[in-house]
């Protein structure tokens, strides 16, 4: 896999990505996978964490909804992948990517 460019919105996470065995829906799932994993830990063990039972209600709630999680659910199942094919349509995607915390006013400049 090699990433292009990546964006952690609140609510949503970009990325521009090429996959080497052209599997781009599977290197997605093994990424939601293991960081829902590793967030999940995160919250559960640290005893600095204000919002930990809020948290874990939250995605147990959302875990509870979809018959296909045993039990919790961190990520949204649904993914919207768009194929590029040309370095002009890449490069639009990056700039948007970069800027896209420029103009939910996150932060006050993008980094090229």
């Amino acid at each position: 896999m090699e990433v292009y460019a990546y964006c952690f919105m609140p609510s949503h996470v970009h990325f521009v990505f090429r996959s080497g065995d052209e599997n781009p829906k599977g290197l997605i799932q093994d990424f939601k996978k293991h960081t829902a994993k590793k967030l999940i830990e995160a919250v559960q063990e640290n005893p600095q964490e204000s919002r930990k039972e809020w948290l874990l209600w939250m995605i147990e709630k959302v875990g509870a909804k979809n018959a296909s999680v045993c039990k919790i659910q961190f990520w949204q199942h649904h993914n919207q992948p768009v194929e590029f094919w040309t370095n002009s349509v890449i490069q639009q995607k990056i700039a948007y990517i970069h800027n896209n915390p420029v103009v939910s006013g996150f932060v006050t400049d993008a980094v090229d």
